[in-house]
């Protein structure tokens, strides 16, 4: 049984991923590539046209690219920590994009390929430091894969802060919505709630500013510096896990990864439950629904009794919601 449960977590887990890897990516060629440089005047129809083909295009190449790692002999640890070298560049010119008025393009791009190469070589470099050769199990090695990751991620961010504070773009993102482009001339009705309101969302980023950054000092700084308490006053030296506080450490993973399983799971339901049950409730009992499905029966029933091509009054009955409160048994 626990074996099905994990095979089924993840199975879940890689097309959950895999899923919206080709909806990005798809997204990236249909706007960014044929709406931008092929067809500047494309429709909604030849975007989704294009963007399907982004999803089968990208899906049979990940396949493609899985079936030639695994022949190399990559196993999916050394792929996913070598990702960091590859992609970690972009982190930091993205973010600065994102969140940063003075970030200028040219520094964003030029951050994420110095990044990248930097990464490469300090990645090469240290295996064949520390090892005396390079090999894929002295790359797989935690030392390489740290140093790689550390300087591809840390140099980018440099190199574009750099280029920005040199040449600043000085971006108005007060701007941004007027720069959307859109495919049909008018954007979408919303309703207006809470959520929506500025005020309210701006009171919604600082809520995110104050947890995010107090988490990540948790994550990175505090949560790694309790492990150097370890083995302190004992011949091992400090940072060398005992039994008991090995078992001190698993038993507070073991706790956050339950306590995160249930709230990702019951969280996002109990928020929703409102419209959950709305939901619930009109596939039973949405007197609306049935009472045009009353109407439709009177009006088949004239058909066929009279021949009355014309609107008809009449109905099958004259009480409000009759097939939602006789399937309920209220009649």
């Amino acid at each position: 049984v626990d074996t099905m449960a994990i095979t089924i977590m993840l199975f879940m887990a890689i097309v959950s991923t895999g899923s919206a890897e080709q909806i990005a990516v798809s997204s990236l060629i249909s706007y960014d590539v044929y709406r931008k440089y092929i067809n500047v005047h494309a429709t909604g129809e030849d975007i989704l046209r294009v963007s399907r083909y982004g999803v089968v295009f990208f899906g049979v190449f990940m396949g493609l690219l899985s079936l030639i790692l695994d022949e190399i002999g990559l196993s999916l640890g050394f792929v996913y920590l070598m990702m960091g070298i590859f992609i970690g560049s972009a982190v930091m010119p993205i973010s600065f994009v994102l969140t940063w008025d003075k970030a200028n393009g040219a520094g964003a791009v030029a951050g994420a390929f110095t990044g990248l190469i930097l990464g490469l070589i300090t990645w090469i470099a240290t295996a064949s430091g520390l090892e005396g050769k390079v090999t894929v199990d002295t790359l797989g090695m935690n030392y390489p894969m740290l140093a790689g990751n550390v300087v591809a991620i840390c140099s980018s961010g440099i190199v574009h802060a750099t280029m920005s504070f040199m040449n600043p773009q000085n971006f108005d993102f007060s701007t941004l919505n007027e720069r959307i482009q859109l495919i049909d001339d008018t954007l979408p009705k919303f309703e207006e709630d809470e959520e929506s309101n500025p005020k309210q969302l701006e009171e919604s980023l600082k809520w995110i500013q104050k947890w995010g950054w107090g988490f990540t000092f948790i994550m990175i700084i505090v949560w790694p510096c309790l492990s150097l308490l370890a083995g302190c006053g004992t011949p091992t030296g400090c940072g060398v896990f005992n039994k008991g506080y090995f078992n001190l450490w698993v038993a507070i993973a073991l706790t956050w990864g339950t306590v995160a399983t249930a709230v990702i799971i019951i969280l996002p339901v109990y928020e929703s439950w409102p419209e959950i049950s709305v939901a619930l409730q009109g596939l039973f009992t949405n007197d609306d629904v049935h009472m045009r499905m009353d109407m439709i029966d009177s009006k088949l029933e004239s058909l066929l009794k009279a021949g009355n091509l014309g609107e008809s009054s009449s109905k099958l009955s004259t009480t409000e919601g009759y097939r939602a409160k006789l399937l309920a048994g209220k009649l």
